[in-house]
């Protein structure tokens, strides 16, 4: 995404101080863009959101990006605990470079910043969780299901899970299916990630793709938008996206929402029209 695009959009959503958290490159690879710590830079002077990234963490040679001070938190995908079950889940030998980078950070982050991982579960790593947990022992870990949308995308069904034996051994695990994340926080302790009640699924949040499509959602297909920046007022946009989430392909066959994400939306709707 060009500089000047960057820019725009957090002139744009500074005059809204709703917006608490940027996160920058979602769809992408932060640690291999140089402007990470300008932006960062700019975000801080422009907003007073929180500034966030999710990263694979294979830049070895890019990781001093990672303890930029205005950084607040770093989310590592890492979703697997040895060399070949990574090599399986994420498809490139790259397993002792991402953990090399995270420990790293573990050691020589600011005492604001926080890491968390994101274990994202499938069929190839599932046997691999506890060990995962103990390898990363004190540090939030984020236990995700396997996002799917059944006709949107249809690659997830050949690598979804059975129920891991772990979860069983809780009862508040039960219906892991239908909720994520899990958070394992740094002392052990499992909670299942309940949402507040005025949100109906994961993503509440604006997504701009890096040609400036404005997206429904970061998971679903770029088909799924609602125009460029630079023609649409990004408000705007963003509360029609929430008013079709109702009826949208993606919304209604994603497993990321509340059991009552319908209702929610709907009383959205009327809300967003009264004012």
């Amino acid at each position: 995404m060009p500089t000047s695009m960057v820019k725009y959009i957090i002139d744009y959503w500074s005059h809204y101080p709703e917006m608490q958290w940027y996160a920058f490159f979602l769809d992408g690879e932060p640690l291999l863009d140089h402007r990470l710590p300008m932006f960062c830079d700019y975000a801080t002077q422009h907003t007073k959101g929180k500034l966030l990234i999710d990263t694979n963490a294979t830049n070895y040679a890019a990781r001093e990006r990672l303890i930029h001070p205005n950084l607040r938190q770093v989310r590592i995908s890492l979703s697997a605990a040895t060399r070949e079950t990574y090599h399986k889940v994420h498809g490139a030998d790259l397993y002792n470079k991402a953990v090399r980078t995270a420990k790293w950070f573990q050691e020589n982050k600011h005492p604001t910043q926080k890491l968390s991982f994101h274990y994202m579960i499938t069929k190839y790593n599932e046997h691999e969780i506890n060990d995962f947990l103990e390898q990363w022992n004190g540090t939030l870990v984020k236990l995700f299901p396997l996002h799917q949308m059944p006709g949107i995308q249809e690659n997830s069904e050949n690598a979804l899970t059975e129920n891991p034996e772990w979860i069983n051994t809780t009862e508040n695990m039960k219906a892991w299916k239908q909720t994520r994340p899990i958070y394992v926080y740094p002392d052990g302790t499992r909670e299942r990630r309940v949402m507040r009640s005025y949100m109906s699924c994961q993503g509440m949040s604006f997504c701009v793709q890096w040609n400036g499509l404005i997206r429904h959602c970061s998971d679903a297909p770029p088909e799924y938008n609602y125009g460029h920046i630079y023609d649409q007022d990004m408000l705007e946009a963003w509360h029609k996206r929430n008013r079709a989430r109702a009826t949208n392909p993606a919304c209604t066959a994603c497993n990321a929402k509340r059991p009552d994400w319908l209702r929610i939306l709907r009383r959205y709707g009327q809300t967003e029209a009264q004012t």
